[in-house]
């Protein structure tokens, strides 16, 4: 199961960027009752300059006031598209911290120095995505 969301703009003097978020959550059949363990999140950075992310980079967050960082991220592919430099950024979270995320009243995150918040409406497509990603179990 994966899906993608636009969650930040920022145009700074002379260079735009885009970040896009994925989630991808395996579960092991749809008739599991155990959720996943790790959720895969990759960040896909658009931009007009080449020197995004070069190295592995934390993602930080604050959720309703609480600090959180995560593991590393790697950069994990980098590509030319319609003249914007693509990094896609790769890491992985526990399914408790995509949790925390996906219910949060106020989400602010950090990967490299790129701050954003999350609004409103990211928040309910993140909750909808969650809901989704629970076990499926069949009723008899």
């Amino acid at each position: 199961m994966l899906y993608e969301l636009q969650v930040a703009t920022r145009e700074p003097e002379l260079d735009h960027q885009r970040l896009y978020l994925s989630f991808r959550a395996d579960l092991t059949s749809a008739t599991s009752s155990k959720s996943p363990d790790y959720v895969g999140v990759v960040f896909a950075s658009w931009s007009l300059r080449n020197d995004r992310y070069k190295d592995v980079t934390t993602l930080h967050s604050i959720i309703d006031g609480e600090r959180v960082s995560y593991d590393a991220f790697m950069p994990a592919k980098r590509q030319v598209i319609n003249g914007k430099y693509v990094v896609l950024v790769a890491g992985r979270i526990s399914y408790k911290a995509f949790q925390q995320i996906a219910n949060g009243k106020k989400v602010e995150m950090r990967l490299g120095d790129f701050e954003f918040t999350l609004t409103e409406s990211m928040m309910k497509t993140r909750r909808e995505y969650a809901a989704r990603a629970q076990p499926f179990v069949k009723e008899m």
